[in-house]
């Protein structure tokens, strides 16, 4: 069942992306020139959300992610990244949706994707996510999001727990 946010739906696929959809994806990151092809093909099994456009239903961006240690935390949390195609950027609202939608999913699904995640972890590597503005969206969350730290390429890092 999609979530619905204005003229997109965000479809769950994690787990079970079909070869045509996966292959879709793919060809978007090479399209933008975000990924080279050996890496877009990798991470089409990361692909949690699709993010159709509504009505045409054509591929507007995706929402990915993947288990790993969270630095000095020493808990595995699930790395959160979204790419949306050049033509949809610029959506007021639309990434901290799927942020959001995304974290609930993670928590929420049954059986869970992976058992031992803590929760999910953001790292700011676009640069229009590392201002003040983005500190005080993941602060004024509830529950709030913890800054972590900043990398050494001045990405913000932010991780929250599963309220389980």
């Amino acid at each position: 069942m999609p979530l619905n946010y204005g003229k997109f739906a965000l479809y769950p696929v994690l787990g079970s992306i079909t070869t045509g959809e996966a292959d879709e994806v793919r060809d978007m990151w090479i399209a933008a020139r975000a990924l080279p092809a050996a890496e877009a093909a990798r991470r089409t099994s990361e692909v949690l959300f699709l993010i159709h456009e509504a009505p045409s239903r054509g591929l507007a961006g995706v929402c990915t992610v993947y288990p790993a240690p969270l630095g000095q935390t020493g808990h595995t949390y699930w790395h959160f990244r979204m790419f949306l195609s050049p033509a949809f950027r610029g959506c007021p609202g639309l990434p901290r949706f799927a942020l959001l939608a995304s974290h609930r999913h993670l928590q929420e699904s049954l059986p869970p994707y992976a058992r031992e995640t803590r929760g999910v972890a953001v790292v700011t590597e676009n640069p229009a996510f590392r201002t003040p503005r983005a500190r005080t969206f993941f602060a004024r969350q509830q529950p709030p999001w913890t800054f972590l730290d900043t990398d050494a390429r001045g990405n913000d890092i932010f991780y929250r727990d599963f309220d389980h």
